[in-house]
C-alpha cells in the first residue's frame, strides 16, 4: 500500500509517517520507481509506535522495541496482504502494556535470540514507569467520572434555629464488619488499591515479577497496579504477606491498630467537649471521621459524627448539630445507620420502624443509634418542634420493643428522651408512665450515663407529682455519676434541676445557690441555652427574695440571649417573669405585651405546659384590671392547650 493508505488506516499523518522513517522506526520497502511500499506489518508497527509515544517512551527506545518485536514475528509476505494472527494493540495512553506477539502456527520460524541483559533492564524500567502512569491516569479518570456523574438526590434537611446542649453519652462501637472479597470494585477503589500496592512494592525495591512470584503472573499484577483489574481477596492476602503488611492496609490503607487509635481520639474529643472546648472537639472528630471513612470503618464514622453533633449542640449551634446528627442516622448522603428501620447487623439503630437487613443486635446493643436519635430529638425540641422530636423517638422505641428481645441501655436512652417533650406537651400522665418504665429498666442497664440521664429527667416528673424527696434523691445520684465522669454540662443541668425542685418547697436560698452554680458552668462552657434557662429561673428566685431590680436585669439578659439562639421556651419564660416584675412596678401595658408574646411563643411551638402557666399569669393580670371577658378567653386558651392530654 502507498503512504496515503497507511495514513488513512492508522490515523497518522503522512508527515508523521515520514518522521517515523527518519527516526528509524519505520523501514518501508521501495518500488523500482522509488515509491514507498507498506504492508500489514507496517500498520501494526505504526499502531505500536503511537501507543509507545503516547506512553512517553522516547524514539530511540521505541526503535529498539519494535526491532525486538520484529524478531518475534514471522517475516512479512508481500504477496499476502493479511493482518497477522495476533490482534493489533489499539492506540491510547490507557492501553495496558501489550504482551509480546507470537507468530501464526502455520509459519515456520527460527527461534529468536534472547535480548541483551541491558535491554531487558531498560524494558523493565519502561514497563514499570508506564504501569505507574497508568495507575495515575486511572485514578484521575475515576476522579473526573465522580465529578461528572449526576449527584444522587438526598432528602432535604429541616433547618432548625440554633439550639441548646443536652446530656449525651459516648458509645463503645461494635467491631467493624469484615470487608467483602470484592471490595474495591469501583474504578476509584481499584486505582487506590493498585497505587498502594505499587508504592509498597517500589519502597521495598521489588519488581512486579518478583512480587508476583510463582503464584500469579506479572501481567495480572501490572493490571491490578494500573487499576484496570480488581484484586481478589486471595490475591490481596498473598500480596500483603509478601509485602509484610496486613490485608486491610492494602485494601483500605488502614495501618494496624487504626480503629483503636481513632476510637481513643474520639473519646478524647468528647472529653474536651465536656470541658467546654467545643470547637477543638468538633475539629478532632471531623478529622477522625475523614480517616475512618478512608479506612472504611463505618461504625467509627457514625461515632465521629455523633461526637461532632454533640459538640455543636453544647455550643448552641443546633442547626449544625442537627445536620451532622442526621448524617450519622443515615438521613443524608454518607449516613451510617441503616435505612430499613430499627437495627442493622451491627446492632445500631436504623431509620424507621421495622427491622433492617441484619435484624441481629450485637456489639453495643443499639446504644449509639439510640443516642444519635435522642440528640436529634433534643435539637428539634430546643428549636421549638416538639411534635417532630416525639416523632423521631416513638418509631425507634416501638421497633426496638417489637423485637421481643431486651436492650435495656438503648431503650432507656430513647425512653428518657421522650420524658421532657411529653411534659412540655402537657402529657403528664404519659411522662409518669415513661418514668415507671424507665425505673424498671434501670436495674438491667449497664450504661452509667443512661441511668444518670434518666434520673435527672425523671426528677422533674417526680417534682410535679409532689414527690420532692424522690426528685432530690435522683438528682443527687445523677450529679455523683456526672461528676465522676467529668461531664460538666450535665453537672450544670443537675444544679439547674435542683434549683427547680427546691424553689416550690420554699427553700429559695438553696435554690439560688444551685442556680448560680448552674449559670456559672453554662457561661464558662458557652452553652447559651442552658445559661438563658438557668438565668430566667434564678431571676424568679430573686423576685421571691425581694431583689426585683436584679431579677429584671437577668430576665432581659436571658431573653436577648435566648432570642439570639432561637430558644423559644427560654424567651417565653424570661418574658413571663419580667412581666410579673413590670406589673408589680405598675406598668400593666408593658406587662401585657410581654405576656402576650410569651403566650404566642408557647402556642406556636407546642409548649403546652408553659402555655398554661403563661395564660394563667396573663389571665390574672387582665382580671385585676377588671377585663374579665378577656381574662376568661386567655384562660380558656391555656386549658385548650392541654385538653385531652391527661
Amino acid at each position: 500500500m502507498r503512504i496515503g493508505e497507511l495514513s488513512r488506516r492508522t490515523g497518522v499523518s503522512e508527515r508523521a509517517l515520514r518522521y517515523y522513517e527518519e527516526q528509524g522506526l519505520l523501514e518501508p520497502a521501495r518500488r523500482p520507481s522509488g515509491y514507498r511500499e507498506y504492508g500489514e506489518h507496517d500498520v501494526s508497527r505504526v499502531r505500536r509506535i503511537r501507543t509507545l509515544l503516547a506512553a512517553g517512551v522516547g524514539t530511540p527506545m521505541i526503535a529498539r522495541i519494535v526491532r525486538l518485536l520484529d524478531q518475534h514475528e514471522p517475516p512479512p509476505n508481500p504477496r499476502e496482504q493479511r493482518a497477522p494472527a495476533v490482534p493489533t494493540v489499539p492506540a491510547g495512553p490507557t492501553t495496558p502494556t501489550p504482551s509480546l506477539p507470537t507468530s501464526a502456527p502455520a509459519v515456520a520460524t527460527v527461534p529468536s535470540p534472547a535480548p541483551p541483559a541491558e535491554l531487558v533492564s531498560a524494558l523493565e524500567g519502561e514497563r514499570d514507569r508506564i504501569g505507574a502512569v497508568l495507575g495515575d491516569l486511572a485514578a484521575a479518570h475515576a476522579l473526573l467520572e465522580s465529578l461528572l456523574a449526576p449527584p444522587a438526590p438526598s432528602p432535604a434537611l429541616p433547618m432548625a434555629s440554633p439550639g441548646s446542649p443536652s446530656p449525651v453519652p459516648p458509645a463503645p462501637f461494635p467491631p467493624p464488619q469484615a470487608p467483602s472479597a470484592q471490595e474495591g470494585a469501583t474504578g476509584t477503589d481499584r486505582a487506590e488499591i493498585g497505587a498502594r500496592i505499587r508504592e509498597l512494592r517500589t519502597a521495598r525495591g521489588l519488581t512486579q515479577r518478583e512480587l508476583a512470584g510463582d503464584r500469579y503472573s506479572r501481567a495480572l499484577l501490572a493490571a491490578v497496579e494500573a487499576g484496570t483489574r480488581a484484586a481478589t481477596a486471595d490475591l490481596l492476602a498473598y500480596l500483603a504477606e509478601r509485602l509484610g503488611v496486613g490485608p486491610d492496609e492494602l485494601r483500605f490503607g488502614r495501618p494496624p491498630g487504626a480503629a483503636e487509635a481513632l476510637r481513643a481520639e474520639l473519646d478524647e474529643a468528647r472529653r474536651r467537649s465536656w470541658l467546654g472546648d467545643h470547637a477543638e472537639a468538633a475539629a478532632m472528630a471531623a478529622d477522625a471521621e475523614a480517616r475512618a471513612a478512608r479506612y472504611r470503618l463505618p461504625d467509627l464514622v457514625c461515632y465521629a459524627r455523633f461526637c461532632q453533633g454533640e459538640a455543636l449542640l453544647r455550643a448552641s449551634d443546633v442547626s449544625g448539630a442537627l445536620a451532622i446528627l442526621r448524617r450519622a442516622a443515615g438521613r443524608d448522603e454518607g449516613g451510617v445507620l441503616d435505612h430499613g428501620g430499627l437495627l442493622n447487623d451491627n446492632g445500631v439503630l436504623g431509620d424507621g420502624g421495622v427491622l433492617g437487613d441484619g435484624g441481629v443486635v450485637d456489639g453495643d446493643g443499639g446504644v449509639l443509634g439510640a443516642r444519635v436519635r435522642a440528640r436529634i430529638a433534643t435539637c428539634l425540641f430546643v428549636s421549638g418542634r416538639l411534635g417532630a422530636a416525639v416523632a423521631e423517638l416513638e418509631p425507634a422505641l416501638g421497633a426496638l420493643r417489637a423485637t421481643g428481645r431486651s436492650y435495656p441501655d438503648a431503650e432507656l436512652w430513647l425512653l428518657t428522651a421522650l420524658i421532657h417533650p411529653s411534659m412540655e406537651l402537657g402529657e403528664l400522665e404519659r411522662a409518669w408512665r415513661l418514668v415507671n418504665e424507665g425505673a424498671a429498666l434501670v436495674p438491667r442497664a449497664t450504661d452509667r450515663e443512661a441511668v444518670a440521664n434518666f434520673a435527672m429527667q425523671a426528677a422533674q416528673v417526680w417534682e410535679v407529682r409532689g414527690e420532692a424527696r424522690e426528685a432530690e434523691r435522683a438528682l443527687t445520684e445523677a450529679l455523683e455519676v456526672f461528676a465522676d465522669l467529668g461531664m460538666r454540662f450535665e453537672i450544670a443541668q443537675c444544679h439547674w434541676a435542683r434549683g427547680y425542685v427546691l424553689m416550690p418547697q420554699g427553700r429559695v436560698d438553696e435554690a439560688c445557690e444551685e442556680l448560680v452554680r448552674a449559670r456559672e458552668i453554662f457561661g464558662e462552657m458557652g452553652a447559651a441555652h442552658g445559661y438563658a434557662g438557668a438565668t430566667s429561673l434564678l431571676a424568679k428566685a430573686l423576685v421571691l427574695r425581694g431583689r426585683a431590680e436584679d431579677a429584671a436585669a437577668m430576665c432581659r439578659e436571658a431573653a436577648a440571649l435566648a432570642e439570639e439562639v432561637g430558644y423559644e421556651e427560654g424567651v417565653a419564660m424570661a418574658h413571663r417573669v419580667l412581666a410579673q416584675i413590670t406589673a408589680e412596678d405598675g406598668d400593666a401595658r408593658a406587662a401585657e405585651r410581654l405576656l402576650a408574646d410569651a403566650v404566642a411563643r408557647c402556642g406556636r411551638t407546642g409548649l403546652n405546659r408553659e402555655l398554661v402557666v403563661s395564660c394563667r399569669v396573663f389571665g390574672e393580670l387582665l382580671a385585676g384590671q377588671g377585663r374579665l371577658e378577656e381574662a376568661v378567653a386567655v384562660l380558656r386558651r391555656g386549658i385548650a392547650g392541654i385538653t385531652g392530654s391527661g
